[in-house]
C-alpha cells in the first residue's frame, strides 16, 4: 500500500516537473501535514517528512524555489486553493 502511494506521488511529480520548470523561478506545493512519516510538523514548527525532503532535493536539482503550503487534510481543499498552488499532493487512505 505505502509503496503504491509513494510510487503514485513520484509519478505525479515526474510528469508535472517538466511543465512546472518552465513556469517561473518558483513553485508552490501543497501537502497534508498529518501523514507522518511522509509529511508532518515537528515541535519546532517547520514541515518535516519524506515528501518535504523530496521537494528540497528537487529544488536543489532544478534550481527553482519550492514554497511548501501546508494543509490539514482534504477538508481544506477548495477551488481557490487549487488555483494558488502548482502541485497538489493529495493523500488518500483506503480501508
Amino acid at each position: 500500500m505505502l509503496k503504491s502511494l509513494l510510487f503514485a506521488v513520484v509519478l505525479f511529480v515526474s510528469l508535472n516537473s517538466h511543465c512546472v520548470s518552465t513556469q517561473g523561478e518558483q513553485i508552490t506545493v501543497a501537502i497534508d501535514i498529518n501523514f507522518a512519516p511522509y509529511s508532518y510538523l515537528d515541535n519546532q514548527g517547520p514541515p518535516q517528512g519524506l515528501i518535504v525532503d523530496y521537494w528540497a532535493l528537487w529544488q536543489q536539482e532544478h534550481q527553482i524555489k519550492v514554497n511548501i503550503k501546508l494543509i490539514n487534510g482534504a477538508s481544506e481543499v477548495d477551488k481557490s486553493m487549487l488555483h494558488s498552488v502548482d502541485v497538489f499532493i493529495p493523500i488518500a487512505l483506503s480501508k
